[in-house]
């Protein structure tokens, strides 16, 4: 248990049980207040005591200094409407390396040496030789190439002094940035102007799943500044395939179910978007003679509503029997919601153990990595041996009155 005593100091009681606790790394979370005054650092001390907090003499005793307070930055944020597009920073698929474009407005003039901290949310990772990149003090290169510009209306962004430059060290989900001139007393600092953020950006590689406390934290000097929103990724969440038989070489109709997070493009000239399940090695899709789905009645939406059958439809691909596509001709995208749909599958003829089904959507009918949108994967389920002979007959036989209680007799061979 832990518990808070009467201070100052301030102390906090953890009391163990009676069984202890094995030697090991332990930690625990308090929330306190920082102190208002920015010179006051502190240290943070920890003792344990064999028989309660009141005997004189500790068993151990350990002291960890504390982080300086930080003065509350005015405003930071990511940048991601004002980047250019075709240069391709910013990357939000799942697992794949991504430009972080940031923007901040120090509270006051800045020194000319700078330390920067940029804290990913869990999940991301830094790699230890990071890149960094805040331009050469006359382009918009931190949101894109050299030749990039800014709308007239954009005038919020300011770049770096030039002559300046940045090296990256990372460790974790965590980047330290040294930002100095590149000519030692070539200016005297980064003077703050109101109203104002200072571009950057950095490079990190996304985790598997956008993370649940999505926000950044940026501290630059002695100036902090937390909660930064974060980007979603393009992945589909809760994704469900759903079995109606698992026997070995078996059909049945599949139900699959599926969170998408990005709109898959309709009907656009000879374009449209994709959405495509592939299936494990083994699987076979049912189709008829047309590539149709056997099976499929329709694409259903969270409110139930079907869509048109002859507009989004499930087919086969070419070279390629384990997947099973679905095609967007609709005149509109398929927005973000919950879907599902069925089909008719084959079960490998052999047993064999349970596997992922990956799911993905792409902007573009020839389902190429350029048009990629959401990914993501559902767990399998095992296709098992099948039984010899399985037979249901009503108990005792005759005819059965449709709405009377009736028994059923099971009759199973198992396998030697």
């Amino acid at each position: 248990t832990l518990g808070c005593l009467q201070g100052p100091p301030l102390v906090f009681e953890w009391t163990i049980s009676a069984s202890g606790l094995p030697p090991q790394r332990y930690s625990a979370t308090v929330y306190v207040r920082n102190p208002r005054s920015l010179n006051h650092v502190g240290q943070f001390r920890v003792r344990t005591f064999l028989d309660g907090a009141r005997a004189q003499l500790a068993d151990a005793t350990s002291a960890a200094s504390a982080r300086a307070p930080a003065r509350l930055m005015p405003q930071a944020e990511l940048v991601l409407e004002h980047v250019d597009a075709a240069t391709g920073l910013i990357d939000r698929h799942l697992a794949r390396p991504s430009w972080v474009v940031f923007a901040f407005e120090p509270a006051e003039d800045l020194p000319p040496d700078l330390a920067v901290l940029v804290r990913a949310p869990p999940g991301f990772d830094v790699p230890r030789g990071c890149e960094v990149h805040i331009g050469d003090g006359s382009t918009y290169s931190p949101l894109g190439l050299s030749v990039t510009s800014l709308p007239a209306p954009v005038t919020q962004y300011i770049l770096f002094p030039p002559s300046t430059s940045a090296t990256c060290f990372g460790r974790g989900r965590e980047a330290t940035i040294s930002i100095a001139p590149t000519i030692p007393g070539s200016r005297s600092s980064t003077p703050a102007v109101r109203g104002k953020m200072y571009l950057f950006r950095v490079r990190v590689t996304n985790p598997t799943t956008t993370p649940v406390a999505n926000e950044w934290l940026l501290r630059v000097a002695d100036q902090e500044i937390s909660g930064i929103r974060g980007y979603d990724l393009w992945e589909f969440r809760h994704t469900v395939v759903a079995p109606g038989n698992t026997a070995a070489g078996d059909s049945h109709v599949v139900r699959v179910r599926y969170w998408s997070r990005t709109a898959v493009p309709g009907s656009f000239g000879s374009r449209h978007g994709l959405v495509v399940l592939r299936m494990p090695e083994g699987f076979r899709l049912r189709s008829a003679s047309s590539g149709r789905c056997v099976g499929f009645q329709g694409l259903r939406n969270s409110s139930g509503i079907a869509s048109d059958t002859g507009l989004v439809t499930c087919e086969s691909w070419p070279a390629e029997p384990t997947w099973v596509v679905l095609h967007n001709r609709l005149p509109t995208a398929l927005d973000p919601d919950v879907y599902e749909f069925e089909c008719e599958v084959l079960n490998p003829a052999l047993p064999s153990a349970a596997f992922a089904w990956e799911l993905r959507s792409y902007s573009r009918e020839d389902a190429r990595e350029v048009g990629l949108l959401d990914t993501g994967s559902a767990p399998g389920f095992p296709v098992n041996l099948k039984l010899r002979s399985f037979a249901v007959e009503p108990f005792p036989a005759g005819q059965q009155n449709s709405g009377s209680a009736v028994k059923f007799q099971f009759a199973v061979m198992l396998p030697s």
